[in-house]
């Protein structure tokens, strides 16, 4: 493909001053997979390949020939400054990195970037470069690249911004920006996608910046012996039942409550798979389906509905509490709750207590993952109260 790029690069040339009766086309020679094509001429070589173009005919055919060689030749000649410090952006205060890419750079450049496997990142990039007149001038998507300078790396326009991780690996399309899920570890490295350069120039400008890791990723990097489940199973026991409530995230704009959700599935599978509870009698309530309504509906209406005489209850909780700042009253906050009209849109302790209090349960409990003084942490606090917010 290269072969067939660089002559035809030659023929568009020598065709044009072939009107003027400057120059008779010569033969041409080049080498692929170790086997070798050639004609006693001159030659050079680029990117493995071997070519001679004509034979001199007047002092026109100097100056082009001249040209060509620099060129070709002379534009893949930047070389980006070496011992690139590595900053693992998981880790680091700075979460984004800006590096600077060359058209005319004969190496793949360095980020300084160190991807992390199952860590998503953002890439963007801006600015223009051009691989030559032939080639045009483009941003880093390369759209209105010539077709004559076609990519190298991966398949489309000769001028797209290429990345790799790690100096093996595969090379990807990022134009004017991805999202990256990484699939290994690694530095990650940019180029342009190569092709035909001839007097090429420009540069772009590419970031790249963590994005925040999803609770999946948060919670296999912090977890411990308690995650894993034991084998001991008890004797199931059909007169128990649980609420299980996890949210972690808010309608109102309020701090996520980290982890809250991934605590409630991990106690639903306690309750069923370990300690006895039937499935059918855990109820698994998350973020947006942990709404006022479901407070009342399971807690008024489902429980009293399905307790029996002498069973057991079993309620966990794990999100914000808030206080009423008029009377002190302490709030569970339901996915739709609104700190600042905590009476309103908030569940009570005293009312869930009430409502339990009235089963006719031999044994219930109650187990609160938060906390009602708008301290921090997973508290939260109306506006109009005293204390931080």
């Amino acid at each position: 493909m290269k072969n067939f790029i660089l002559c035809r690069a030659y023929f568009i040339i020598t065709r044009f001053i072939k009107k003027m009766d400057a120059v008779v086309p010569i033969k041409y020679r080049y080498q692929s997979n170790g086997q070798a094509y050639s004609q006693n001429s001159q030659f050079m070589k680029f990117a493995g390949l071997t070519s001679s173009f004509f034979l001199l005919k007047n002092a026109g055919v100097h100056i082009l020939y001249g040209i060509m060689f620099f060129g070709i030749s002379g534009c893949a000649g930047t070389q980006y400054a070496g011992n690139t410090q590595i900053l693992n952006v998981t880790q680091a205060d700075r979460k984004e990195l800006i590096t600077k890419v060359s058209a005319n750079a004969e190496e793949w450049r360095n980020s300084g970037v160190l991807i992390k496997k199952g860590m998503k990142y953002k890439i963007s990039a801006a600015g223009n470069w051009s691989l030559g007149p032939i080639c045009g001038v483009t941003g880093s998507d390369g759209i209105g690249n010539s077709p004559i300078c076609g990519g190298v790396y991966v398949a489309g326009s000769g001028s797209l911004l290429v990345g790799r991780i790690g100096e093996q690996g595969e090379p990807f399309a990022i134009g004017n920006g991805i999202e990256l899920k990484a699939s290994e570890d690694g530095v990650l490295f940019f180029n342009v996608n190569g092709g035909l350069k001839i007097f090429c120039s420009g540069y772009v400008t590419v970031k790249t910046a963590i994005l925040s890791p999803s609770v999946e990723q948060a919670v296999s990097s912090h977890k411990s012996d308690v995650d894993e489940l034991p084998l001991m199973k008890s004797k199931p026991n059909k007169n128990a039942y649980a609420i299980v409530i996890g949210i972690e995230n808010y309608r109102q704009k309020l701090p996520k409550a980290d982890f809250a959700e991934n605590d409630a599935r991990l106690m639903s599978e306690y309750l069923s798979r370990v300690i006895g509870y039937p499935e059918e009698n855990v109820v698994t309530l998350t973020n947006d389906r942990a709404a006022l309504g479901d407070f009342v509906k399971y807690f008024e209406k489902w429980l009293p509905n399905n307790v029996e005489k002498d069973g057991t209850v079993f309620i966990y909780y794990s999100g914000h509490g808030a206080p009423n700042p008029k009377t002190g009253d302490a709030y569970l906050v339901p996915y739709d709750g609104d700190p600042s009209f905590i009476a309103e849109t908030g569940y009570s302790l005293k009312r869930m207590y009430d409502a339990i209090g009235k089963l006719p349960a031999k044994e219930i409990i109650v187990a609160l993952d938060s906390c009602f003084s708008g301290a921090g942490g997973r508290c939260r606090l109306s506006p109009r109260a005293p204390g931080p917010w």
